[in-house]
């Protein structure tokens, strides 16, 4: 699964900066892609810190940003799991008759559990930088027209 930062009237305002130049509009989504890698961060729980050290920006096309995450279960941190998550079941053994985990150094053992609620930070952080977009063009505008 993965959520695609698209940001909303990006495209329309995209036109009218090829009159500038390539450069202008690559640095504008680096500009977004930047402040959406750094709100990701600023989003995600930071139980362990595992989340936010996975998390990474990297070119993977032209004026195409992705930022990425190591992590595996960024997902069901993000989705929810369980009666929370996508199949809206309790989470039960599959292989044995009891689920075993650890908490604060205490054994647990049950026949099933819950879930974890969603976090929706992805969705969170977009939302954020999405009110920032069109200051992102103009910091890209403005590097090139003053130079």
């Amino acid at each position: 699964m993965q959520i695609i930062f698209e940001v909303d009237g990006f495209d329309d305002i995209e036109q009218n900066l090829h009159l500038l130049s390539d450069n202008v509009v690559d640095d504008a989504v680096r500009f977004v892609a930047e402040d959406a890698l750094e709100e990701v961060k600023e989003e995600m729980p930071r139980k362990s810190g595992d989340m936010v050290e996975g998390a990474s920006m990297e070119q993977v096309g032209e004026a195409v940003y992705g930022v990425f995450n190591t992590q595996p279960y960024r997902w069901w941190v993000h989705e929810g799991t369980g009666i929370y998550g996508e199949h809206s079941h309790p989470i039960v053994p599959v292989e044995a008759d009891f689920l075993r985990f650890e908490i604060d150094g205490e054994v647990i053992y049950a026949a099933s559990v819950k879930g974890q609620e969603s976090n929706p930070f992805y969705t969170r952080a977009k939302e954020n930088v999405q009110e920032r977009v069109t200051d992102h063009i103009s910091r890209a505008v403005e590097q090139y027209v003053s130079t």
